[in-house]
């Protein structure tokens, strides 16, 4: 082959098999490596040691700052 490109891909397990039969109808190779699940982190215990490290001025308006932010992201 040539021009041979290594690609990483995250795939749902119900869906390996299906990736399997398209890979070998084109002709490509894959390999499968098993990967440790994500850990999650409970909403409540993320707020909990996220709280206090951002200090805002008493007269912060966050509604005026998202305004703001989205017209600039959104700017036409």
């Amino acid at each position: 082959m040539d021009n041979v490109v290594n690609v990483s891909l995250n795939v749902p397990q119900s869906d390996v098999r299906f990736l399997s039969e398209l890979v070998k109808k084109m002709g490509w190779g894959m390999t499968q490596s098993e990967t440790q699940p994500m850990v999650t982190v409970d909403r409540a215990q993320l707020i909990q040691r996220l709280y206090g490290c951002v200090q805002l001025s008493d007269d912060f308006d966050y509604k005026r700052e998202l305004e703001e932010a989205l017209s600039e992201k959104y700017r036409v």
